[in-house]
C-alpha cells in the first residue's frame, strides 16, 4: 500500500485527513441496517466520529435500497 492509499485509509476510518482529501465515515446499506438493529459496534463508530469531527454521510443510492428493501419487507409481512 503506498503513502497515498493509506493515508486513504486512515482518512475513511475517521484519522487525520492527507493534503486534499477529506476526513469522514460513509455508510453503505449493510451500516445503515445496522444502526437499524441498534447495533453497538456501529453506533460506537457514529459517537467516536462524531467526537472526532468526522463528516457522517450517507449516498442517496444506500438510503434507497434500504427505504425499498423495507418496503419489501412490509409488503410480504415479514
Amino acid at each position: 500500500m503506498g503513502a497515498e492509499d493509506a493515508g486513504a485509509a486512515e482518512a475513511a476510518q475517521g484519522g487525520e485527513a492527507t493534503e486534499g482529501g477529506l476526513c469522514g465515515v460513509t455508510f453503505d446499506a449493510g451500516g445503515l441496517i445496522a444502526l437499524e438493529r441498534n447495533d453497538r459496534r456501529v453506533f460506537s463508530l457514529v459517537d467516536t466520529a462524531l467526537e472526532d469531527g468526522a463528516r457522517l454521510v450517507v449516498p442517496a443510492t444506500a438510503l434507497a435500497q434500504v427505504l425499498r428493501n423495507r418496503r419489501r419487507k412490509f409488503a410480504f409481512g415479514e
